[in-house]
């Protein structure tokens, strides 16, 4: 038994139903005589790879990308722009990731993430043994997240072993803490432990937030996803709107009110 179908396609309020050809590779025209279309081309067209070629390419062209062609890793440290754009790279208050972490004044250094992750232990019931296996199997992925430019501190921490599974350990511990305390999908019970870290983090919740938009000072994304799932206490819909929702109110809110505004209008302007 041979299958049929046909297409509609909606246009200005006219429906048009087209029946496929049955020659593969070949659109039969109509009545009028325009004779066959070959659509061998398609194929090269729409390949993946062409389309890889050409947004590498784009990239190239595009000086407000020039991060992502940096190399295929997400995390990576710009050292031979830092001199112009300071500002989009200066860390206030928290080293996340290896290529900070020789700063000086930094409010939050390690031994400062230490009550962090004992808070997800002690309220949230992480088996650290079994996180840390799992980082430790996972290790050779999450260090390839990292690009290497000669960054003699960044380096260090991502050449050494254990050093690396413990700058990741600490740095999600404080990472998904912090977002469960100031995201908008945190939790609200209130004890002893999370009262002291609210309000040495309160002081300087502004400064983490930016420092978490850096792009130099980040951790893998999948290594707070893997954290939250080693916490056998803790229940969330979406790690990813948890992080997410602690830098919403950085966006610019009046700016963002003008842009549903004119959506609203849209449907006017088109009239």
């Amino acid at each position: 038994m041979s299958a049929t179908y046909e297409l509609s396609i909606g246009n200005d309020g006219h429906l048009i139903d087209i029946a496929p050809s049955p020659t593969t590779g070949i659109n039969q025209s109509g009545g009028g005589g325009g004779g066959e279309i070959h659509t061998e081309w398609l194929r090269e067209l729409t390949s993946a790879s062409r389309s890889a070629a050409v947004l590498n390419d784009l990239i190239g062209r595009t000086p407000t990308l020039w991060y992502l062609g940096e190399r295929a890793p997400t995390i990576l440290r710009p050292r031979s722009r830092r001199a112009d754009l300071k500002a989009l790279h200066a860390v206030r208050a928290v080293a996340i990731g290896p290529y900070h972490r020789g700063d000086r004044g930094l409010a939050f250094d390690d031994e400062a993430k230490l009550p962090f992750l004992r808070y997800l232990q002690d309220q949230c019931g992480l088996d650290v043994e079994q996180y840390v296996a799992a980082l430790g199997a996972a290790r050779g992925c999450f260090r390839d997240e990292f690009a290497d430019d000669a960054d003699a501190v960044g380096a260090d921490w991502l050449r050494d072993e254990d050093k690396f599974v413990k700058m990741l350990l600490l740095d999600s511990s404080f990472v998904l803490v912090f977002s469960l305390m100031f995201g908008k999908a945190g939790r609200s019970e209130v004890t002893r432990e999370r009262f002291i870290l609210y309000t040495a983090l309160a002081q300087y919740a502004d400064e983490i937030k930016l420092d978490l938009l850096v792009l130099e000072n980040q951790t893998p994304f999948a290594v707070v996803k893997l954290l939250a799932a080693s916490c056998r206490g803790l229940k969330l819909l979406s790690v990813e709107e948890l992080v997410l929702g602690c830098v919403d109110g950085i966006c610019p809110t009046r700016a963002r009110g003008k842009a549903e505004l004119l959506l609203k209008r849209l449907p006017q302007l088109r009239s």
